[in-house]
């Protein structure tokens, strides 16, 4: 029976916030990445551009350009409520 052995290279933390810094990708996308690059910085934003990861921090810093605003007063107590609709064309 053959067995098969995966050995991960040890990556040093830095290097993680490094490259979250660098993509805004997720701790665990950058670990995954510099894994499976051998610790190259270069390598694991291509490793990540290409599973698409790396595009998902440029969407999350978009503002929505229309929305719904709610305004309740009762006394002396106010609340104000912004729902924002993020309009997404191809």
């Amino acid at each position: 029976m053959n067995t098969v052995r995966i050995l991960r290279r040890f990556v040093s933390a830095e290097a993680i916030k490094d490259l979250r810094v660098k993509t805004g990708a997720p701790m665990v996308q950058c670990k995954e990445a510099l894994t499976q690059c051998n610790g190259d910085v270069d390598a694991a934003i291509n490793w990540l551009r290409k599973q698409g990861v790396a595009n998902a921090a440029k969407k999350s810093t978009r503002t929505a350009s229309s929305g719904c605003i709610g305004v309740a007063i009762s006394g002396n107590h106010g609340v104000l409520v912004e729902v924002p609709h993020a309009i997404i064309l191809p």
